[in-house]
């Protein structure tokens, strides 16, 4: 029977079976043990390598585990919001509540909560002229409100609820009563200086809230989609329809696609009016379903004549349907009507479509570049040899421009307008004019003298009878400001000299002069009909010359409108709304949530009540918390950088310092069974001396003060021209470095010409004031600028507003990757209490701990508890240069020891180390030796056994001889 011999070689002597040897009274077991204890001699040395092995994978598996603990930790305990720990209050906590994260500053505010956020709102969505107390046909205006009796469907949490109205309710009562239908439930109406505006709302975020509508109150209330002209279209509803520029064809119709239902409405621009066109359509039984879901009519501007206008509207009845209108015939209603991004002029220019541009007003000649989806598209013309005609044709004969942009021309008895549209709602364009064609088309927004002055562009601003001596004309320009000073004194600026100083503010801004023959027309403008300007004047120079700031007259509005088209009055959450005082100056705050970040940094508030009295907001660093929590930190480190050391050095080699005399033996790790296994472990002392020195080091490494460009296209030979810079024809400007510790800056010219190489030649004149220009080139094609010094620098750059210096295209971003602190030690953290005690420096040192001097420690995070914490949880990266501070290191070293299979200790202990790997080998060798063993066992069990059988039959031959001979003697 074949036997397992390393199992049974494990058995104790006394439990192993015993059946040789009975016959003979030979001990043959113990003479196989003898035989195989020796022959079993190297899988017992194999067996103790093995268990070393396990022993030591064990060990260092307990030192990784020590190791993601403290990583834990540590990562835990860096994060800025904790930190930091400040005292923030509130004076009234049913209104706000206040939270803070990061390092911040001492402070007071006061805080008044205008609105909280709402959650699943339906709201108007713009103002309605009414009141609460208006009856519903008049909401808007007399007779402009419902058409009829309807029902409100609301649905609230699955609760199904209805409203009945009528003509003659007021709104008062109907929001009564819809408040009144659920808890869940709230209606408010907004009254402002223009008009009013509902919402209905669950009362939090949880509330699910549906309302549809039978009638048309949410229409006129402005909370369904509308679909509509984007501004007033000069025309007269009665007219036929060619008359507003709608192209001449039978081929017209609009499909109008209600939750994904498509509704034909077919059109004839030559024969059809707006008027009959929608009263025909609501007299047409084929557009009931239609007539149930939207609502089409028109609205006039009220005026007569050349100034008649009015714009169309689509809207759906509930907020709930998704609505669109698109044109699928021949026409071109929608792009006439503005339904889309329209370009076109405010009033209409006398002249035909045939005369040449020059005679009908357009003096330069130039070309209107489209800007479509990133794409220019330039289209040129000349006012000599070209008529409105023949751009319109250019236009609309452009690849690709064409399937985004409609160009046309409204002629109506000798009068003429330019019409530019998107064609359709997603399209937005620009247009722009190096000519004159967009502004004498009555397409730009322009400030003119209301009366002629006498005068020439030449005289004095005094000659027009000014009575300032000087002043300041301030132009916002889509909301950015240019100021134009003027010195208006006997012998100060000519009118030619300000318009001159106008044209220089800014390339979207225009003035000339009109020469009238002794007589002065000044005009201010925007070059481009989507710039929206205005003016003021702290003098009178704008008064004397005619021009009414005021846009009561002498004032031409531009040609832009945005698509006519505004959802439906739905929203998930509206913004919550603060007023905040600091120091007296009123600051209005919004947030999408009733929670407030980092309104002044670091400090966060929520609001929990709209309240018209403003709450006190208090806020102070608590230092003494701040302080204990880097304490914490020390004591942790000192506990794993203790639990290394330990395993790494016997205990009568080790060194003791004040701190570790009385806790030595303390530690709940003197329990582990393998703490000595890792004596002397190459491994682990590698971990430690690297650890170790981690917190001894220079972190920013030398760290420099930055300015440096993001990645452009380019290298050292490019031009500061290519690469954008521009300035005043042959001009130079001076790039200023103020470098700290010396009294002079370094002044650098520079002109368009220069090239980057140029520039860091230059600069390398500059040696002594230890500062540097580099070019760093990523080899296909691209480059970042960078000048820097260990010195604090500040630049500054001679370019004026309007042009674009060396500074704001090459060195756009700022950083400082030196830390405040570098060294612990600076903090009070460092290898003894006070700096002092060199033995015990000198011990803790050998031992990896840190100890806190807390007086430098709370004198550190008084001066600026940020660097503190920079020196500590910092991870960012400026300029390409890699800042962190101890404990990010920490995690990222203790992270690449334990990363699964490539980590420093994975390689040794993982499935795939090297330890595995030899605990494979071996017990491969044991696998061999068990066969080899076994085999033996059995081949002397063989042996013995035969052994055991001859001597068996030699006893029992001499039994029977001996019977024999006894037999032959009788017996005797």
């Amino acid at each position: 029977m074949s036997t397992d011999y390393l199992s049974y070689l494990s058995d104790s002597q006394q439990n192993r079976m015993h059946f040789a040897g009975a016959a003979t009274g030979l001990d043959i077991n113990s003479m196989i043990d003898a035989e195989m204890t020796k022959a079993s001699e190297p899988v017992k040395k194999l067996q103790e390598e093995e268990k070393s092995l396990t022993n030591r994978q064990t060990a260092l598996q307990n030192v990784s585990d020590r190791l993601d603990t403290f990583r834990t930790f540590v990562n835990d305990w860096k994060l800025q919001s904790n930190f930091f720990h400040n005292d923030a209050t509130s004076s009234n906590e049913d209104v706000l509540t206040v939270t803070t994260s990061g390092s911040v500053r001492d402070t007071t505010f006061d805080v008044t909560v205008d609105n909280l956020a709402k959650n699943q709102s339906y709201f108007s969505t713009s103002s309605v002229s009414a009141e609460t107390t208006t009856r519903l046909e008049n909401l808007g205006g007399t007779g402009n409100g419902i058409a009829g009796a309807g029902t409100l469907s609301v649905n609230v949490n699955g609760t199904a609820y209805e409203v009945d109205y009528f003509e003659g309710n007021t709104l008062e009562e109907i929001t009564e009563q819809i408040e009144g239908l659920d808890d869940n439930l709230q209606v408010y109406a907004v009254n402002s200086s223009d008009g009013l505006k509902l919402f209905f709302s669950g009362t939090d975020a949880s509330v699910n809230l549906q309302i549809s509508d039978s009638g048309t109150l949410l229409e006129s209330l402005n909370m369904t989609e509308s679909h509509k002209s984007g501004g007033f279209v000069l025309g007269d509803p009665d007219a036929t329809m060619d008359t507003f520029g709608i192209s001449d064809t039978t081929g017209g119709q609009l499909t109008i696609t209600v939750d994904g239902a498509d509704y034909q409405l077919a059109y004839d621009p030559v024969s059809d009016d707006f008027d009959s066109w929608i009263t025909n359509i609501y007299g047409d039984p084929t557009y009931d379903t239609l007539l149930e879901k939207v609502s089409i009519y028109y609205g006039s501007n009220g005026q007569t004549g050349a100034d008649e206008a009015m714009k169309l509207f689509i809207n759906s009845k509930n907020p709930e349907s998704n609505v669109t209108v698109t044109e699928t015939g021949d026409g071109n209603m929608l792009e006439m009507m503005r339904f889309f991004e329209t370009y076109a002029s405010a009033e209409r220019v006398t002249g035909a479509s045939t005369d040449m541009l020059d005679t009908i007003g357009v003096s330069d000649s130039g070309d209107l570049v489209f800007t479509v989806d990133g794409t220019d598209y330039t289209i040129g013309y000349n006012v000599a040899t070209n008529d409105l005609d023949d751009v319109v044709t250019l236009i609309n004969g452009t690849a690709i421009l064409q399937d985004k942009v409609s160009a046309n021309i409204v002629e109506d008895g000798g009068e003429l307008q330019l019409v530019l549209s998107a064609k359709d709602n997603t399209t937005t364009f620009e247009v722009s004019d190096t000519g004159s064609l967009l502004r004498a088309m009555n397409m730009t927004e322009e400030f003119e003298s209301t009366s002629a002055v006498t005068g020439a562009d030449t005289d004095y601003l005094a000659d027009f009878g000014t009575t300032e001596d000087s002043g300041t004309i301030s132009i916002n320009i889509d909301g950015s400001y240019r100021y134009v000073n003027y010195d208006a004194s006997a012998t100060g600026d000519t009118l030619a000299e300000l318009v001159n100083k106008i044209n220089a503010a800014d390339s979207r801004i225009y003035a000339e002069v009109e020469d009238l023959g002794g007589t002065l027309n000044l005009k201010i403008g925007s070059t481009e009909p989507d710039v929206n300007i205005s003016l003021s004047d702290s003098g009178d120079v704008l008064e004397t010359l005619n021009i009414e700031a005021t846009e009561a007259n002498g004032h031409h509005s531009n040609g832009y409108s945005t698509t006519g088209h505004s959802e439906s009055g739905f929203q998930e959450a509206q913004q919550a709304t603060t007023t905040v005082n600091f120091g007296g100056i009123e600051t209005e705050i919004t947030s999408d949530t009733n929670t407030f970040t980092n309104v002044l940094q670091g400090i966060n508030f929520t609001a929990r009540q709209e309240s018209t009295t403003p709450v006190t907001v208090t806020v102070t660093q608590n230092i003494e918390a701040t302080k204990q929590h880097i304490m914490d930190f020390v004591d942790e480190y000192n506990d794993l950088m203790d639990y290394l050391y330990e395993r790494l050095y016997a205990e009568d080699d080790r060194v003791q310092t004040t701190s570790t005399t009385s806790e030595e033996g303390d530690s709940e790790d003197t329990e582990d069974e393998l703490a000595d296994v890792l004596v002397g472990d190459p491994l682990l002392r590698s971990v430690f001396e690297e650890l170790k020195s981690m917190a001894y080091q220079d972190m920013d490494g030398g760290g420099q003060e930055v300015y440096y460009s993001n990645t452009m296209s380019g290298t050292e030979e490019s031009t500061l021209y290519d690469l954008g810079v521009r300035l005043p024809s042959g001009s130079t400007r001076i790039l200023s470095i103020h470098v700290d510790g010396f009294d002079d800056p370094i002044e650098m010219t520079y002109s368009e010409e220069d090239t980057l190489e140029d520039i860091t030649n230059r600069m390398a004149l500059y040696g002594d004031y230890n500062v540097n220009a580099t070019i760093e080139e990523n080899g296909s094609g691209s480059f970042v600028f960078k000048i820097s010094s260990p010195n604090d620098i500040i630049i500054t750059d001679t370019a004026t507003t309007g042009y674009s210096g060396l500074k704001s295209i090459l060195l756009t971003n700022h950083g400082d990757t030196s830390l405040k602190y570098d060294y612990l030690t600076e903090i009070g953290v460092g290898s003894s209490d006070g700096f002092s005690d060199y033995t015990n420096n000198y011990r803790n040192i050998m031992r990896g701990r840190l100890s806190i001097n807390e007086g430098l420690l709370e004198s550190a995070l008084r001066t600026d508890s940020e660097a503190v914490w920079e020196s500590f949880g910092i991870s960012t990266t400026i300029a390409g240069t890699e800042m962190k501070g101890l404990a990010t290191q920490l995690s990222d070293q203790i992270y690449d020891y334990n990363t699964f299979n490539t980590g420093k200790i994975q390689r040794i202990i993982g499935y795939n180390g090297t330890i595995a790997q030899e605990v494979r080998r071996i017990n491969s060798e044991i696998i061999d030796w068990s066969s080899r063993l076994n085999r033996k066992f059995e081949a002397l069990w063989a042996k013995y056994a035969s052994l055991e059988q001859t001597i068996s039959r030699l006893q029992e031959q001499g039994t029977a001889l001996q019977n024999a001979f006894t037999n032959l003697n009788g017996g005797n």
